[in-house]
């Protein structure tokens, strides 16, 4: 495409590092409401707990059928 990402897709690339990040470092015990609540804290603004399911499901989606195995 020809043309930059809106703010709200910079957002959610932000906000997907920083879930990954977390989730790996609480070793994949976290689901998306201990997520949100960390992250709202971390980055001291208000986030959706949807919106951090939304993109819990895509990440996961983006994951090949191997890389699922070996993360459970």
């Amino acid at each position: 495409m020809n043309r930059k990402p809106s703010s709200r897709e910079d957002d959610n690339e932000k906000l997907t590092e920083a879930m990954l990040l977390l989730y790996e470092k609480v070793e994949r015990i976290f689901g998306y409401r201990q997520l949100t609540l960390h992250l709202r804290r971390q980055m001291n603004k208000s986030i959706n707990a949807k919106r951090v399911y939304r993109l819990m499901n895509a990440k996961a989606s983006s994951l090949s059928s191997a890389e699922r195995e070996r993360s459970m």
